[in-house]
């Protein structure tokens, strides 16, 4: 099951108490900033959730599986997600990720 962009209004209106014509703006500014902060080469770190960086890839040769012919791709970035070890240990131990139970730290 995925959850969307929608969905997570909804969540935000319902745990807020606020109409989801006020969450919605809420959540969008959230993405907003986020997506601002990677583009402008920023590390973004959600504690006991994980960090988004942009990652450079240097230029390279593929092949096209269809033609078999040799295609030059250029250099390019990537956002890429890192789980933290808190998430990545409560998803593998199946106990709850609401982290109310949580310390707020992270082993290391």
């Amino acid at each position: 099951m995925q959850l969307k962009g929608s969905d997570l209004v909804q969540e935000v209106s319902q745990r807020t108490s606020l109409p989801v014509d006020q969450a919605k703006p809420m959540v969008e500014v959230f993405f907003t900033t986020v997506k601002e902060a990677l583009q402008n080469g920023r590390r973004v770190e959600f504690r006991g959730f994980g960090s988004f960086v942009v990652r450079d890839y240097r230029p390279c040769s593929r092949r096209d599986p269809r033609t078999g012919e040799t295609v030059l791709v250029g250099p390019r970035q990537k956002a890429i997600f890192k789980p933290s070890r808190l998430l990545i240990n409560r998803l593998n131990s199946g106990s709850s990720l609401s982290g109310d139970d949580d310390s707020n730290s992270e082993s290391r």
